[in-house]
C-alpha cells in the first residue's frame, strides 16, 4: 500500500509540472503584444510618445491659425 501511495504522488507531481509547463508556454508566446503608442494626439488624457523617448499625455492646446478645434499636444507627464 505504501508503494501505491508513492506512485500516485509521483503521478500527481508529474501531472502538475506538465500543466504548469503548458500554462507557461502558452501565456508567454511573444505573440501578444500591445499596440504601439501613437506620437499624435486625438483626445485628452490619451498616452502619446514624446520625440525624446518617454511617454507623454495628450492635452488640449490652442490651435494654429486656420486649424479647426479641438487641437491637442503631447506633453510630458512629470
Amino acid at each position: 500500500m505504501n508503494l501505491e501511495l508513492t506512485q500516485r504522488g509521483a503521478v500527481a507531481v508529474r501531472l502538475a509540472i506538465g500543466i504548469a509547463l503548458v500554462c507557461l508556454s502558452t501565456s508567454c508566446d511573444g505573440l501578444q503584444t500591445s499596440p504601439p503608442i501613437p506620437s499624435t494626439c486625438s483626445r485628452i488624457g490619451a498616452q502619446c510618445q514624446l520625440p525624446g523617448g518617454p511617454l507623454g499625455v495628450c492635452q488640449e492646446t490652442p490651435c494654429d491659425e486656420g486649424v479647426a478645434a479641438p487641437c491637442f499636444a503631447c506633453t510630458p507627464q512629470h
